[in-house]
C-alpha cells in the first residue's frame, strides 16, 4: 500500500493525516487531478454537438471513458453504460424508468434490511405511485441475507430485487449470483448497488448476470459528479427516459418528440464532461497497479484492526465479515460522535452516525456507529494510530 500512497497528493500535503472514511468518498490520485486540470486548461468544450476540433476531441475522450467503464466491469458494450451525477441518481433513473414500464398494482419489489437510503426511498416512491408492495428481505445481525426467507418471499408478483453487494455499515458481502438465480426462477429482475464493492473487489456484470448495477466514481478514487448505471441492452431499450431535454432527443416538434437509442436516451443536458474524462485517468491508473494485491493488503490490514479493537474490551464490532474493509464499532460508554471527535483530535478521520441506513440501525438496536473504512492508500502506521486513538477514547469514557 505504501507504493501507491505517494500517488495521492493529500497525504503529501497533510503530513500525519490518517484517512479512514473511504466508504463515504475516497481520496484522489494525482493522475485524476492532473487530467481534470488539463482538460479545463487545454481541452474544454461541450460535447456531442460541436463540429469543430476541440469539441470533437472532447466528445471522443468522453466516450472513451464509457468504453473504459464497460471494460472495468466486463460489460458487453459501452452502450450499456449510462452516466449520471451519482449512484443515487442512477438508482432513481432505474426506479422511475423500470417502474413506469414494468411495475403494476399489487406487484412486489424486494430490498434487503441493510440497504442505504438511496436504495430504499426510490422504491418506496415507485410502490406508492403504482400501488405496488415493497417487501423486506430479512438478514442476520451480521448482515447475512436469510436466503430461506428470501425464497419464501419470491413469487410471480416479484418484479425486481434491489440489493447491495456490500453493506456500507457492516461490510458484509451478498452472494449476488445466488440472488440472480433465485430471481430468475420467478422472472424477476435484479439491481445491484455496487457503491462499496466496486472499490474492494472485482465486479463482473457478465458473471453476476444482473440486470442493473450502479456505483459512484468518487468512491472509486474518481471525481465527484459522476455516477454509473449499467443496464442490460434489451432492458435499456424497453424502458422510457428518466429526464428529457437536450442531447437525448432524436427529433422534436410541438406535437411530439422522439428519443435516441441508449445510452444517449438517458443522458439529458450537458453532463459533467471534465469529471467523466478525468475518471478514465483513474481507471487507467487502477489498471496500471496490482489492484488485486492491494485489495488483499486492505483485507489483511482490516483483520489486524479488528484484532486490536477486540483486545480493547469496551468496543463491540458490528458484523462478522473478516474479509471486509468496512468496520463499524460501538463503545460501552462513549457515543459514536464522541469517538469521531476524539479521533479527529488525534489526526484520524472516520465517519460516525447512521450512515444513511436508519432501518438497519433500528434493527441492530443502535443509534449509530463509528465506521472505519479502508482504501488502497492505508498502511500499518495508519492502523496503529487508529488503535492509539481508540485507546484514548476508552480512557476518557470508561
Amino acid at each position: 500500500m505504501s507504493t501507491v500512497r505517494k500517488d495521492f497528493p493529500i497525504f503529501n500535503q497533510n503530513d500525519g493525516l490518517v484517512f479512514f472514511d473511504s466508504a463515504a468518498s475516497a481520496q484522489k490520485p494525482k493522475q485524476m487531478i492532473d487530467a481534470l486540470n488539463h482538460f479545463y486548461s487545454h481541452g474544454y468544450a461541450n460535447i456531442h454537438r460541436g463540429i469543430y476540433g476541440l469539441s470533437a476531441r472532447a466528445t471522443e475522450d468522453f466516450e472513451e471513458t464509457r468504453k473504459s467503464v464497460a471494460k472495468f466491469i466486463n460489460a458487453d458494450s459501452a452502450k450499456t453504460i449510462i452516466f449520471t451525477k451519482n449512484a443515487t441518481e442512477a438508482i432513481n433513473l432505474a426506479a422511475h424508468s423500470f417502474g413506469n414500464e414494468f411495475i403494476d398494482e399489487n406487484d412486489e419489489i424486494l430490498i434487503s434490511a441493510m440497504e442505504h437510503h438511496a436504495n430504499i426511498v426510490p422504491w418506496q416512491q415507485v410502490c406508492q405511485k403504482k400501488k405496488a408492495v415493497l417487501k423486506i428481505i430479512p438478514i442476520t445481525k451480521d448482515g447475512e441475507v436469510l436466503f430461506n426467507a428470501l425464497d419464501d418471499l419470491l413469487s410471480s408478483k416479484t418484479k425486481l430485487i434491489a440489493i447491495t453487494q456490500m453493506s456500507n455499515v457492516l461490510g458484509s458481502v451478498v452472494d449476488i449470483k445466488k440472488i440472480v438465480q433465485l430471481a430468475k426462477k420467478v422472472g424477476a429482475r435484479v439491481l445491484v448497488d455496487a457503491c462499496q464493492s466496486i472499490a474492494h473487489m472485482k465486479v463482473d456484470v457478465a458473471d453476476l448476470d444482473c440486470d442493473f448495477l450502479v456505483f459512484s466514481a468518487h468512491k472509486l478514487y474518481g471525481p465527484n459528479g459522476v455516477g454509473i448505471l449499467y443496464g442490460k441492452s434489451d432492458l435499456l431499450k424497453k424502458i422510457p427516459p428518466y429526464q428529457t431535454g437536450g442531447s437525448m432527443i432524436k427529433h422534436v416538434a410541438f406535437e411530439r418528440s422522439t428519443f435516441l437509442e441508449p445510452p444517449n436516451k438517458f443522458e439529458a443536458g450537458t453532463p459533467a464532461i471534465a469529471e467523466v474524462i478525468a475518471f478514465k485517468a483513474v481507471l487507467d491508473y487502477l489498471e496500471s497497479i496490482d489492484l488485486t494485491a492491494l485489495w488483499n493488503e486492505e483485507v489483511t490490514l482490516a483483520q489486524y484492526i479488528r484484532t486490536k479493537i477486540a483486545e480493547l474490551g469496551n468496543y463491540k464490532i458490528l458484523g462478522n465479515c473478516d474479509q471486509s474493509t468496512i468496520i463499524s464499532v460501538v463503545h460501552l460508554s462513549a457515543h459514536h460522535s464522541d469517538i469521531g471527535d476524539v479521533l479527529d483530535q488525534c489526526g484520524v478521520a472516520i465517519r460516525t452516525g447512521h450512515h444513511c441506513a436508519e432501518p438497519l440501525m433500528t434493527f441492530l438496536g443502535v443509534s449509530g456507529t463509528a465506521r472505519i473504512s479502508l482504501g488502497i492508500y492505508n498502511n500499518m502506521d495508519d492502523a496503529d494510530r487508529l488503535i492509539m486513538g481508540l485507546k484514548t477514547v476508552d480512557k476518557m469514557f470508561t
